[in-house]
């Protein structure tokens, strides 16, 4: 497997994610647009696992195979 990272995923192919700093998942992302913190320089993606079910943040992610 790949080293972690903590860049924006890939959002074109299966990878291993670190889902809100809690669990570790695998599958096919699709993303939302940009949302804003509180004081709008918090600015970041957020992600559903196959385009289905609840937005969550990537804290860190990795090539599989």
């Amino acid at each position: 497997m790949g080293e972690w990272q903590t860049s924006n995923p890939p959002t074109d192919r299966d990878i291993e994610f670190e889902r809100d700093g809690r669990t570790i998942e695998r599958g096919h992302l699709t993303s939302t647009p940009v949302s804003q913190g509180s004081d709008h320089t918090d600015q970041r993606r957020q992600y559903r696992l196959g385009g289905e079910g609840p937005l969550f943040d990537v804290t860190r992610w990795r090539e599989i195979g």
